[in-house]
């Protein structure tokens, strides 16, 4: 599994990049975080006129983030009781990390971004964002083998490599039609991109929960009809 730890200075090199702008960010007096959760968590412990308080934010969960994705993606091949097949598809599975990784850069960016200036609409920007990540794992899912991380997993895909597979391309190019279709759907307004999101995900796992099943029980049935076992035996003679 040596491939697996190849072009790691890569996203070591964000990581270090997000922690380093969050620190700047976080004690820089010019900079006042106006992004923070929905709610500040704040824990008082009163006790002999004594108040804690903490106050958790972007910049502080975003770079744990970062690294708890890193870590689900670096370590989980090497624990996968599958990871022998990681070997079949690493060009993609690192090309999907890099994805990955780049995505939350530029999400991190977008954020640091909205403390200088008014003018970044998050709306406008994250769908050809996430349309362009959609795209580029949309075409490299038909090339992963059967695994616990990636791909669609479904009872009947984890049974067989060959429903798998026929599931898994047919993902991608789901997945990369939605990509196509989320890039402009920014300039339409968020409600619509909320329930364009929402309706796409639910059509999209329900064909590949029905596809994969069908497909499966269409092997099983090839597999138990003795005419095609005698097919050849025929042809032979």
């Amino acid at each position: 599994m040596k491939s697996i730890f190849k072009g790691e200075w890569v996203h070591i090199l964000l990581l270090s990049m997000i922690i380093v702008l969050s620190v700047l960010v976080r004690t820089s007096p010019e900079l006042s975080p106006n992004w923070n959760l929905p709610e500040t968590i704040e824990s008082r412990l009163v006790e002999e006129n004594a108040v804690l308080e903490i106050h958790l934010d972007f910049f502080i969960l975003f770079p744990i983030a970062f690294l708890l994705v890193y870590l689900l993606f670096l370590v989980f091949p090497l624990i996968d009781p599958r990871h022998e097949n990681y070997r079949l598809f690493d060009s993609s599975y690192q090309t999907i990390r890099l994805s990955i990784s780049t995505l939350l850069m530029a999400l991190f960016v977008l954020r640091l971004g909205s403390e200088f200036t008014d003018l970044i609409k998050a709306a406008v920007v994250l769908p050809p964002i996430l349309g362009s990540l959609s795209i580029i794992i949309g075409n490299l899912l038909g090339k992963t083998r059967s695994n616990w991380l990636l791909g669609v997993r479904t009872p009947w895909t984890l049974q067989s490599n060959s429903t798998w597979l026929r599931t898994n391309r047919l993902a991608g190019w789901l997945i990369t039609v939605y990509g196509v279709i989320m890039i402009p759907s920014g300039f339409f307004g968020a409600v619509w991109l909320f329930y364009f999101t929402l309706s796409a995900a639910l059509l999209i796992s329900t064909i590949l929960f029905i596809y994969s099943y069908n497909t499966y029980q269409s092997e099983e049935k090839n597999n138990s009809d003795p005419s095609r076992n005698d097919k050849p035996h025929q042809q032979e003679s």
